[in-house]
């Protein structure tokens, strides 16, 4: 989400049985809201109180016709959807390790779009597992807008591991430069890796941005290094 602003919200409540229903007499679209059941200020009509604090977080829609902020659960990935740019109301889901448990595609479509994409001449050319992304559209109804083409382009931030600091990606081998990273989303009708444009790199936080036009899986990659800037010219002894 955007800038996060504390505010509270009047609550109406009432409980039937062992339900308890609340009605916020407010809510912000595309907003985050935290709900706290009380350990001691809810009790039973024996006057026990419960046993321990339940917490709850929840998401409003989003307003399309505004600039919204997405941020995944690590702090890094992020998307700015700009107004317009959604065909209606809803919200965007960030899933971090979609290798794992992915919505847009299964483990055998993932494995298939990577031989694709080792197949091609450039051995630098393969998907960086680590830096793999899942950003899902879905409407107000809780419906999958799948691979969601917009109506204006989003900016994405997937974040690269370089701990050592040596300019090569953490994990890749051949190792792949920093400055040779292709941004990739995932077309879930072709089952194929496709190249986006408008790649910045933020060498300081280790971030890669792009506008892109699809929201779907996204994955950076390597390729082959075009220049010569780290080549070194040894001398020749018999010359």
């Amino acid at each position: 989400l955007g800038p996060i602003t504390a505010h509270r919200v009047g609550v109406e409540g009432s409980v039937s049985g062992n339900t308890l229903t609340a009605k916020p007499s407010s809510l912000s679209p595309g907003s985050l809201y935290k709900t706290v059941l009380s350990s001691t200020n809810i009790k039973d009509v024996s006057n026990n109180s419960l046993e321990q604090e339940y917490i709850w977080y929840f998401t409003t829609i989003y307003d399309s016709s505004e600039e919204n902020t997405v941020i995944g659960s690590d702090g890094i990935t992020k998307v700015v959807i700009p107004e317009g740019a959604l065909t209606a109301d809803g919200y965007v889901a960030i899933n971090i390790d979609p290798v794992s448990s992915a919505t847009l595609a299964t483990p055998a479509e993932l494995e298939q779009a990577r031989g694709a994409a080792l197949t091609t001449e450039d051995p630098y050319v393969f998907p960086i597992n680590s830096t793999m992304k899942e950003f899902v559209v879905y409407t107000g109804s809780n419906t999958i807008f799948g691979d969601a083409l917009l109506n204006k382009r989003c900016t994405v931030y997937l974040p690269y591991p370089d701990a050592d600091n040596d300019r090569f990606v953490d994990g890749t081998y051949p190792p792949v430069n920093q400055e040779n990273l292709v941004l990739y989303y995932f077309n879930t009708g072709t089952k194929r890796w496709i190249a986006a444009d408008n790649i910045n790199i933020d060498r300081n936080s280790k971030v890669i941005s792009a506008s892109v036009s699809r929201l779907s899986i996204l994955v950076l990659m390597g390729r082959m290094n075009p220049g010569l800037k780290d080549a070194y010219a040894y001398p020749v002894p018999f010359m």
